[in-house]
């Protein structure tokens, strides 16, 4: 087991597969963060010369995002966000990429991740007369499934009016995210606590960002 009191002293060799105890994630972050400086991880971060991805072109995408958001173009922004609009962008989404730390992946990854918050921010906060709402629209409906959103997975056939609950709560929280249910017992109430009728399908009943099946 790896704790913040042995880390010094260790050799990249034996500290990679390594556990790191936690009882917090606060806790578990500072020893993971210590556990890349000593075994040599924050120098692979920091190197975007590397085959699994490709540095390059996220690093290009990077400058003309934040040329943008700098002058506040929105229509800019809408245009070249467009041209990347999914979640592998550069081979960003390689497994080998986030196994080779224990804290995070390529330094240059959440960088380019902020610049792609940051630009959304400014295209959703743009006039309608330099962005047009239906342009808008279109292009977050597009950004939601390419990009993709967390989801609420529930299951367990005790559970059942837990998850009910949970649902339930749901609905009244706006901007909650979507919830999924592969359980019979709470079907019957998500469908009556649903703020629309359900539709049937060969795949399950949906309802508004709910898949039960």
């Amino acid at each position: 087991m790896l704790s913040m009191a042995n880390l010094e002293g260790e050799t990249v060799s034996n500290t990679p597969n390594r556990r790191v105890p936690a009882r917090t994630y606060a806790e578990w972050s500072a020893a993971a963060k210590s556990c890349d400086r000593v075994s040599g991880a924050d120098a692979w971060k920091a190197d975007e010369v590397d085959g699994s991805f490709d540095a390059a072109d996220i690093r290009r995408r990077q400058d003309s995002l934040r040329q943008s958001v700098e002058s506040r173009d929105g229509e800019g922004l809408l245009n070249i966000l467009s041209e990347g609009i999914h979640g592998n962008m550069g081979g960003m989404g390689n497994p080998e990429l986030y196994a080779r730390s224990k804290y995070g992946t390529k330094d240059l990854i959440p960088q380019y991740v902020a610049a792609i918050i940051e630009a959304l921010d400014v295209v959703a906060r743009s006039p309608e007369n330099e962005v047009a709402f239906g342009e808008k629209l279109d292009f977050f409906q597009r950004a939601s499934l390419c990009y993709g959103r967390s989801a609420l997975m529930l299951s367990g056939g005790g559970g059942g009016y837990i998850s009910i609950t949970v649902w339930s709560m749901r609905c009244s929280v706006r901007g909650f995210c979507p919830m999924c249910c592969q359980d019979p017992a709470p079907v019957v109430g998500f469908a009556r606590s649903s703020v629309r009728a359900p539709t049937s399908s060969s795949q399950g009943i949906s309802t508004p960002n709910a898949i039960i099946w």
